[in-house]
């Protein structure tokens, strides 16, 4: 698939209703197979395509929040500053990445369930520093926040108030709280993995799986 022969490797496959009768297959952070730049549009069409049989008559598309190092990172990507400059186009993104496919299946979704881009902040810098760099409306919201005498604290699992919310109440854990309420992050800043390297592009791809699907 997408240039592998052969490879192994998991992924978690949610659904979700649309309806009484139709859903789409939903692949979080998935899958972890990152092919080459130039193979990953047919690697999607090839697994979607391998997954079809699998999956129920009345799911009608796969949608896959990928974790993939992002097209978009590279020098020109960034101003004379070294500011990203953001993301192309829905347009353009799809036809990247459809390069390659047979059917042209792919579509980029017009929102992320998963956060698409991650913030890096060099804590070397005085605060002042740091804060000069953030957006008015930024610190206008960290001031805001101290006078309202908001704290940050990490904390385990055993730390988190339960239940979570006045919706949720136990069994239903945090996983659930948040896909209820659909929480979702926006930055301007790149995609960014825990190790450095830029990721998450395009950060929610769905596979059209075609009327004849059902």
């Amino acid at each position: 698939m997408g240039g592998y022969s052969r490879t192994n490797a998991d992924f978690i496959v949610f659904y979700q209703y649309l309806n009484q009768e139709d859903y789409i297959a939903y692949v979080p952070y998935g899958p972890e197979i990152e092919p080459s730049e130039e193979n990953q549009g047919a690697f999607l069409e090839e697994l979607s395509e391998a997954l079809r049989p699998y999956l129920p008559k009345r799911c009608i598309a796969l949608c896959y929040d990928l974790n993939w190092e992002s097209h978009w990172c590279k020098q020109e990507d960034f101003d004379s500053e070294g500011n990203w400059i953001g993301l192309p186009k829905k347009e353009f993104q799809e036809l990247q990445l459809n390069f390659g496919t047979v059917c042209h299946p792919l579509r980029k979704a017009n929102t992320n369930i998963l956060p698409a881009n991650t913030v890096v902040v060099d804590l070397c810098r005085s605060e002042e520093e740091i804060l000069c760099r953030m957006k008015s409306k930024t610190r206008y919201n960290i001031k805001l926040a101290l006078r309202k005498g908001v704290e940050v604290r990490s904390v385990g699992i055993e730390g988190l108030p339960w239940p979570p919310c006045s919706w949720c109440s136990p069994p239903t854990g945090p996983p659930i709280c948040m896909a209820r309420h659909r929480l979702s992050i926006e930055t301007s800043c790149p995609p960014m993995r825990s190790n450095g390297r830029p990721s998450s592009w395009p950060s929610r791809a769905i596979a059209n799986l075609g009327p004849n699907f059902s």
